[in-house]
Formats: C-alpha cells, sequence, structure tokens
C-alpha cells in the first residue's frame, strides 16, 4: 500500500486517465497512459506486472460500482419468422 505521505505529495498533479494503450514488445508489454490535461507516463511491464494491475483496477471498479449490468444481445428472428426479403429486378 502507498504511504499518505506519498500520496499527498502527488495529488496535485493526479489527471484522470483518458486513453491506455498497450503495445507488445517481445516477451513485454509497453502501456502508455493519456490524461485529459494532456499529461502521460509509459513503462515496460511483464505479463505478470500487467495481469496485476487489471487484477486490481477490477477490484477498485468492483468497490466504486462502475459496474453496468451485462445488456443482452438482439437475437435474430428464426427463419420461419423472418420477414419476406423484397425482390430487386
Amino acid at each position: 500500500m502507498t504511504p499518505p505521505e506519498v500520496l499527498k505529495m502527488t495529488v496535485a498533479a493526479a489527471e484522470l486517465v483518458h486513453q491506455v494503450t498497450l503495445t507488445q514488445q517481445g516477451e513485454r508489454m509497453r502501456m502508455e497512459l493519456r490524461g485529459v490535461a494532456g499529461g502521460g507516463s509509459q513503462a515496460g511491464l511483464t505479463r505478470a506486472e500487467l495481469q496485476r494491475i487489471l487484477e486490481m483496477l477490477h477490484a477498485e471498479v468492483g468497490k466504486a460500482a462502475w459496474l453496468a449490468p451485462a445488456v443482452a444481445a438482439p437475437t435474430a428472428p428464426a427463419e420461419e419468422e423472418a420477414a419476406p426479403k423484397p425482390a430487386r429486378h
């Protein structure tokens, strides 16, 4: 866990991320973050490190109740229910 004094030092420069780019570079992944105010950061990560970041993000999303229920995809009508197709001449 990050010590509170470290968080206090960085809170003034904190910025909302609006773009995340992941690029595979051999056995590693490059993660780039871009903020709404134009700031950014990048890191080279192992697969395990990226997985851990995603797990932590998933946990925070759950705690913040940002998850929305899945919306069922509309189903296509059965063949016998399908309306006749117009003929083209």
